[in-house]
């Protein structure tokens, strides 16, 4: 089955809208994966180790390393402050 050309006049804007928002989300769940990863080696790479390893083994900075570790931190603080109040709602 072949597939019709397509031209920029048969793209919707909500087309385009909706996937902005998709690449948007999975870039969102990226950075999260991208952030506990980093948080995992870092607690295991000996004491001084961290920036040689970053430099050797990921094609990112420290500073983008450190902002993708905050990122995921920080969701994972309010994920489980979600999870309590959930659970306190359920609570007798």
């Amino acid at each position: 089955m072949t597939r019709p050309n397509l031209t920029i006049d048969d793209i919707t804007i909500d087309c385009i809208t909706s996937n902005l928002h998709l690449a948007l989300r999975r870039e969102t769940a990226n950075i999260l994966i991208l952030g506990s990863l980093l948080c995992l080696a870092k607690k295991k790479i000996p004491h001084g180790g961290w920036r040689p390893w970053l430099k050797n083994n990921v094609s990112m900075s420290e500073r983008s390393a450190q902002k993708c570790i905050e990122a995921a931190a920080y969701a994972m603080e309010r994920f489980h402050e979600a999870l309590q109040a959930s659970v306190d709602r359920e609570a007798p």
